[in-house]
């Protein structure tokens, strides 16, 4: 908190627009700015007071009235007219002047343009470290990509490398469809000329048992039994 009694009285008197008394005022600062407000530093704060606050018949700088005052807060000189005089000056109602209130003004619009100032520059430094500490994680990675990079290169396995062949697929031979020997062809694709096959070479296996019997029934010897049978069935 300011403990500048001078910027706070123009404060305290700038928010009284229907005035405000040396007595209260004197109050109110001391409570704002925990300063006790006593002796020479009130004789001086007077002086400045009469100059930015204004009332009917305001003491001159130099006067008889200023004397009193200056005896009662600095000499401790309390007799009656002295301790009179500032009674009469304390209990009066006074208006801050217009150069006072542009004097206050000014010091507002400086006060925020300088707390500006300072979030600016809070914010400037904030990006300038953050811009900093991307550029030093950037370098970080670029070096870690580097010497990954070189890691991997010096332990990768030099030539000659050992080959893997492997073994080529064995490729499937479909069947053939008809076999080199006519008599056991088959078409294993087509089921019903299979089926007709297989009944064909059954045929020629049947004849092929029959031959043996045909051969003797057409051999001298089977004539010879015919004949000799025909002859005993005459007789």
């Amino acid at each position: 908190m300011e403990t500048n009694i001078y910027i706070h009285a123009m404060e305290i008197g700038y928010s009284h627009n229907e005035g405000i008394t040396y007595k209260e005022l004197k109050r109110l600062l001391q409570l704002k700015t925990l300063v006790s407000i006593e002796g020479r530093r009130e004789y001086t704060f007077i002086k400045w007071f009469i100059k930015n606050f204004d009332a009917p018949l305001m003491p001159i700088k130099g006067s008889a009235v200023m004397k009193r005052y200056y005896n009662v807060l600095v000499n401790d000189i309390k007799d009656k007219e002295n301790i009179q005089a500032y009674s009469d000056f304390s209990n009066k109602t006074y208006f801050l002047k217009g150069k006072t209130v542009k004097q206050y003004l000014d010091y507002l619009e400086l006060k925020e343009a300088r707390e500006q100032a300072q979030v600016a520059q809070k914010s400037s430094t904030k990006a300038i470290r953050i811009a900093y500490w991307s550029l030093a994680i950037s370098a970080i990675l670029a070096l870690t990509s580097i010497i990954m990079t070189l890691y991997f290169s010096i332990t990768a396995p030099k030539p000659p490398y050992d080959v893997y062949i492997k073994e080529k697929p064995q490729v499937w031979k479909a069947p053939e469809i008809y076999s080199r020997d006519a008599e056991h062809s088959h078409s294993p694709d087509n089921i019903k000329d299979g089926a007709l096959l297989q009944q064909v070479n059954k045929l020629k296996d049947e004849l092929n048992n029959a031959d043996e019997p045909i051969q003797y029934y057409e051999s001298k010897e089977y004539e010879k039994r015919i004949r000799a049978s025909i002859l005993s069935s005459i007789m």
